[in-house]
């Protein structure tokens, strides 16, 4: 599966979105900033990504969540 056109620079309710679209379907990575409450918040960013026209009802969409520990090196 190649992923192609992808759509960078989305913030929705303060998280970052990125979608990227194949043939089978649709990759999102949503950074998230808390790990509690996970399924929740991906479940309203995908929705209201939907409400707003980003995806085609025919294609499936793979959602992967990203969080950052706090003290990792990739903050310096």
């Amino acid at each position: 599966m190649a992923l192609k056109n992808p759509i960078r620079g989305i913030v929705v309710n303060g998280f970052n979105v990125s979608i990227f679209d194949s043939e089978e379907e649709y990759e999102v990575h949503i950074t998230l900033n808390a790990k509690r409450n996970i399924n929740e918040n991906l479940d309203k960013v995908i929705e209201y990504l939907r409400s707003e026209g980003y995806f085609d009802v025919d294609k499936d969409i793979k959602v992967v969540g990203l969080t950052f520990n706090k003290d990792s090196d990739l903050q310096n």
